[in-house]
């Protein structure tokens, strides 16, 4: 007897699960989420069963944003980072946090996660890629750029392209519809630096625990030649927890500190530089201190050569600049002399009489002369990746 009950109580659950499913296909999110609440009942450890309901909360209008953020992130808490579904599960949490919450440190953290339970997740990738963009950190999107690259088909690639130059030389264009879709930009708005302000503002509004919008607003500040109101956002950037040992923070606050003068503070920031954190950021940083402040010529040229190693550093024509520096207090004249011819070539390309042709022939990425173009710029700024890229499409 017992048996036939469980097999009946079996049949019944299969059949709620189907029926759930059908429900869902037909858009009728709410009757689905009744059927699919029975089901969790009896088996709460069905991770496929907490996604399906995650996605009829999110995609049910007639709910409220912050109630479809609560429940659907109480859902798919459950599921572990063990479960075969971790990673599906981590990157609609990420979703939640960055589209419905507006909270991007939380965003991100579920992103990693995700990609630490399948590294082949291109939309993690091309998410991770989104908030480092939202958050003023572009050394930091080549690595997922080039993983989303080497997925797409041939046929994409001149757009994906088209978006990764506008992604550092226009960001502002780049995410403006990512901006639109998050209630930052308003949809007769174009991009400008008082929406990026306001990005940053609201993203201190829902995110007050995370460091993360008061460094990006501290970072617009000191941009905009509003230092002292820079400063005001990096201390409070620091007083969160973990704002102090966070390298986003520390180099933003070594930058303002350095143009202030306050030489010692600089150093004491910098010594706050996590051992195990060394790469664009660090180096950079590191070589400002060497340079600028304890005239370590030795230090400052390895530290620099290490900034103009990474891809995105080939075309820093400022730290090509400084490095020229460097080596004329060394006495290494001719080296000093390219490096210097470098730096002004490099400055020379970032003039907007170089960019608004690039943006123009854009309007059609797929053309080869658009595409032939793009090559010899990328190759004129010593990024010899972006250059193969495009002239790959073009011969082709």
């Amino acid at each position: 007897m017992a048996a036939c009950g469980m097999l009946a109580i079996n049949l019944w659950l299969n059949w709620e699960l189907s029926s759930a499913r059908e429900l869902a296909e037909d858009q009728q999110w709410k009757a689905a989420r009744g059927f699919l609440g029975r089901y969790l009942m009896f088996r709460p450890s069905d991770a496929k069963a907490r996604i399906l309901m995650s996605h009829c909360l999110i995609s049910d209008n007639s709910l409220t944003i912050q109630n479809v953020a609560t429940e659907a992130l109480n859902c798919l808490a459950a599921i572990p980072n063990s479960s075969p579904q971790s990673a599906t599960a981590r990157i609609i949490e990420g979703r939640v946090y960055l589209l419905l919450l507006l909270q991007p440190a939380r965003a991100e953290q579920k992103f990693q996660l995700a990609l630490q339970s399948d590294s082949t997740r291109i939309d993690a990738h091309a998410l991770l890629w989104k908030v480092y963009e939202l958050t003023r950190r572009w050394h930091l999107c080549d690595e997922h750029f080039w993983q989303i690259y080497s997925h797409t088909q041939t046929a994409e690639r001149a757009n994906l392209l088209r978006d990764w130059y506008l992604s550092e030389f226009h960001p502002g264009s780049a995410i403006a519809d990512l901006d639109r879709k998050l209630g930052i930009l308003k949809s007769d708005e174009k991009p400008s630096a008082a929406v990026e302000r306001r990005r940053y503002e609201m993203f201190i509004a829902a995110e007050p625990d995370s460091p993360l919008g008061y460094t990006c607003l501290a970072q617009w500040f000191h941009q905009n030649g509003l230092i002292s109101k820079g400063q005001e956002a990096i201390k409070k950037a620091e007083q969160i927890a973990g704002g102090s040992e966070n390298p986003f923070v520390i180099a933003t606050q070594v930058a303002m500190s350095f143009e202030l003068g306050e030489f010692n503070e600089a150093q004491e920031q910098f010594r706050h530089w996590p051992v195990n954190d060394k790469g664009f950021e660090y180096w950079k940083t590191k070589g400002l201190i060497d340079d600028q402040i304890l005239r370590d010529n030795e230090q400052a040229r390895d530290a620099y050569t290490h900034v103009l190693s990474t891809e995105f550093g080939k075309s820093e024509w400022m730290t090509h600049h400084r490095l020229a520096q460097v080596l004329m207090r060394m006495n290494l004249r001719d080296e000093a002399a390219v490096m210097r011819n470098h730096s002004k070539e490099l400055e020379l390309q970032m003039e907007p009489n170089v960019h608004q042709p690039l943006r123009e022939a854009l309007a059609q990425p797929e053309s080869i002369e658009t595409q032939e173009r793009m090559a010899r710029f990328y190759e004129r700024i010593g990024r010899q990746r972006e250059s193969s890229a495009w002239r790959e499409l073009s011969q082709r």
